[in-house]
């Protein structure tokens, strides 16, 4: 494959940040954690874990198991604690595989996490088509801050707001 990627240096050298963009494959992690120049955390369905060998693989490269089905309270408040402790997060809003980028199939968690973390957010965006010689193009735009001031109360619209303006930059980087 040929990987063209631009912007790397949007991408802190140190403390929390998120990283964050679409996801249409199984190779979009591993793919990003080879460019991106410090280790990086996501998360991965638990399902990936139950093969040991490539569980290993997916514990060495940084990934922890999430439950997609469940209310996952151990899942959140271990990627606030990492956020906290000053590591770089890769995330992706729709949550799974999707060849459709699109706003209804975003999550909140990685606005509620830059909110409640205030760690900056990196958008990225993913084109072109695995395969022998084909070529892969990973776009990494401007860190994005939000602010949640004082004590003041996460609701839906703020969760809301922030997710669109996320979505925004990251398709920005659509070329």
């Amino acid at each position: 494959m040929r990987i063209t990627v631009s912007g790397l240096d949007n991408i802190p050298k140190s403390g929390a940040v998120l990283i964050c963009g679409n996801h249409f494959s199984n190779w979009d992690p591993i793919l990003i954690v080879s460019v991106v120049k410090r280790q990086l955390r996501f998360m991965a369905k638990k399902e990936l874990f139950k093969k040991k060998i490539f569980g290993k693989f997916l514990n060495k490269i940084g990934a922890f198991a999430i439950d997609r089905y469940n209310n996952n309270i151990k899942s959140m408040k271990m990627t606030i604690n990492l956020l906290k402790n000053n590591e770089a997060l890769l995330i992706f809003p729709q949550g799974t595989r999707e060849q459709d980028v699109k706003l209804s199939n975003f999550n909140f968690g990685v606005s509620l996490f830059a909110l409640k973390t205030q760690a900056p957010v990196v958008p990225f965006f993913i084109s072109g088509k695995y395969g022998l010689f084909r070529k892969i193009r990973v776009n990494f735009g401007p860190q994005l801050y939000f602010e949640n001031k004082g004590s003041q109360k996460i609701n839906q619209e703020k969760l809301k707001s922030v997710t669109q303006q996320i979505f925004d930059a990251m398709m920005s980087l659509d070329l």
